[in-house]
């Protein structure tokens, strides 16, 4: 039996590139796992009384959005859930879904900071 039952990985909407994701995807196929899609998004919508539309509609988007992956994934064999969750406390997010996924391994890519440096004049 593999160490890895569950894992769960933090998808970043705001970034083509999900690491992370590969990585996971290729733990799962190699032990079985199966994987917990999370995203936890949040926008500093207008105080109104269409916040609650607006709200419903960022989370369809995101949740439309990892259901295709999904099934992308499940056609490649790999065990597959997905949830989005509305949140500016997005790392809280994450803690709440991993107790709730029952994971083993939280993944989570990190990115460098795009910092142009002019080198002009040097």
């Amino acid at each position: 039996m593999s160490q890895f039952a569950n894992l769960i990985v933090v998808y970043d909407p705001t970034h083509e590139e999900q690491p992370a994701l590969e990585h996971a995807i290729g733990i799962a196929l190699e032990t079985s796992a199966r994987l917990h899609l999370f995203a936890c998004i949040f926008s500093d919508t207008a105080k109104s009384a269409e916040e609650a539309c607006e709200v419903s509609r960022f989370l369809a988007e995101q949740r439309e959005n990892l259901d295709k992956l999904a099934v992308s994934l499940s056609e490649r064999g790999v065990d597959v859930t997905t949830e989005v969750e509305w949140d500016k406390d997005w790392y809280r997010g994450v803690v709440r879904a991993s107790i709730k996924s029952s994971a083993d391994l939280v993944l989570k890519s990190s990115y460098k900071p795009n910092h142009c440096i002019n080198l002009d004049g040097l």
